[in-house]
């Protein structure tokens, strides 16, 4: 294309489209009397394209909004590396690359009133991001979209309670009332859990409309996103793939499952607080666990160790490796109606998930495909710290470790577990062997108590995602 007719933020170019990149070049030419004997170039890749939008019909001319990744060393190696969110000036752009990417009005979950749309931001997930990110990018990109600052809710968390309450106060009254509703959910997999649990009072009648969750991964793992959102290739960045889901037209109902025990406690506030769990149960839709899992999280859960993201795990993994502990306990296992009692007394590891990754690489359950809404177990008993490494190192590569020949590991499909505590309650480690994970919440069990794990059935979710 003439450089007469095709533009870059004002600037002429010759533009190429190919390989999914728009190229353009500056031509050779003149500047004040002096020849170039170069070219300025510049492209842009589709898949860090966020929209589209024309801003006149003759000449063809049109606005492109991208969020690609920032380019420094240390932000590319992050599970979700910062973004930004960029404006660029075409005219005279290729039409196959246009027309890809035109905005051609809000999805269903930003076609609501202001009062239904809620953008929460976890101020304290992961590394805390979060906000930053919502007044950088995220903010102006729903501009983009339509979405002005008055056409939403912002709801900041101030405690483990906010997210809870948003759930057991507006969001369930309204979709009792068959109301739709859309969360845009700045968080970790703590948040989810935080509105699930918030929700599952709700009576799910005939007229319950379920609201729907759009997930910007924050947190530390970030499971239920990685889970869940499987990316195209070459993949763009979680927090850009975020941002794209906002324009889907559906979304999907989100498998659950009940956490019942015989007594526990709420841990809080690094394990210092104790808070006796509501009708001692729990709701999750990601991992329930007891053992190395467990233990990993909860000793990895404080402020000090939140800096360095999902290095902490490492860190503590480490230490719990140099002399591994065996958990007393004993596995029911209910498949098929049948129960099944596994014949062991101690466990280095018992996790039952929904989910197919706990952190974006690490793969615990490779059977799951997204919201297939089968539960599965994986468990195995070793006082070996390099044999439990083993493990976990082919959890890394892929979902090696159910594959392992020499019998060590357990892994089926389930319908419910129990789990018995035969754990003493040793004065002064605060029940350090006696805490389970139920979707990153750390509870602290009762020595001789139980944990039973059922999935609850279609037609009780009382979520949606958006995927």
């Amino acid at each position: 294309m003439s450089t007469s007719e095709a533009t870059v933020n004002g600037e002429p170019v010759e533009f190429s489209y190919e390989n999914s990149t728009l190229t353009w070049t500056t031509p050779q030419g003149t500047n004040e009397g002096v020849s170039s004997d170069g070219e300025d170039k510049g492209s842009i890749l589709e898949s860090d394209v966020l929209a589209i939008i024309p801003t006149s019909s003759t000449p063809p001319a049109h606005t492109v909004y991208t969020i690609p990744t920032i380019s420094t060393p240390e932000n590319t190696t992050l599970p979700v590396p910062d973004v930004e969110l960029h404006k660029t000036d075409l005219k005279g752009a290729p039409e196959a690359f246009i027309s890809s990417h035109l905005l051609s009005g809000s999805a269903p979950q930003l076609s609501l009133p202001a009062e239904d749309i809620h953008v929460v931001i976890s101020s304290k997930s992961g590394t805390g991001k979060a906000a930053a990110f919502f007044e950088s990018v995220l903010a102006p990109a729903l501009k983009v979209l339509g979405l002005g600052e008055d056409a939403y809710q912002v709801v900041h968390t101030t405690s483990h309670e906010t997210i809870t309450e948003l759930a057991e106060g507006t969001l369930r009254e309204k979709a009792a009332r068959g109301m739709r509703q859309t969360v845009i959910l700045l968080s970790g997999d703590g948040g989810v859990v935080e509105l699930l649990n918030g929700l599952v009072g709700a009576e799910v009648s005939s007229t319950y409309t379920r609201p729907a969750i759009a997930l910007f991964p924050f947190g530390t793992g970030n499971a239920l996103f990685h889970s869940t959102h499987r990316l195209p290739t070459p993949p763009p960045s979680p927090l850009h793939h975020a941002l794209t889901t906002l324009l889907l037209p559906t979304s999907r109902p989100l498998p659950h499952f009940r956490a019942s025990f015989s007594s526990a406690s709420l841990l809080t506030n690094e394990g210092r607080t104790a808070t006796p769990l509501s009708n001692n149960e729990l709701h999750g839709c990601i991992v329930a666990s007891y053992g190395f899992h467990s233990t990993l999280v909860a000793d990895s859960d404080t402020a000090e160790l939140r800096k360095f993201g999902d290095k902490r795990f490492g860190i503590v993994a480490q230490e719990l490796l140099g002399d591994p502990h065996r958990y007393k306990a004993g596995l029911t296992i209910t498949s098929r109606g049948e129960e099944k009692v596994v014949e062991r007394e101690t466990y280095a590891y018992i996790l039952c998930t929904l989910v197919s990754n706990l952190e974006k690489t690490f793969t615990i359950s490779p059977a799951t495909t997204p919201l297939d809404e089968v539960m599965r177990v994986v468990h195995f008993d070793s006082g070996s710290g390099e044999e439990i490494m083993g493990v976990m190192t082919g959890a890394y590569s892929g979902g090696k470790h159910v594959e392992r020949d020499d019998g060590l590991v357990g892994y089926e499909e389930l319908e419910a577990l129990k789990i018995d505590f035969k754990e003493a309650a040793v004065e002064g480690n605060e029940g350090k062997w006696l805490r389970v994970c139920v979707d990153g919440l750390i509870v602290r069990v009762e020595s001789g108590g139980w944990m039973r794990v059922e999935k609850v059935g279609k037609g009780g979710e009382v979520l949606d995602i958006v995927v």
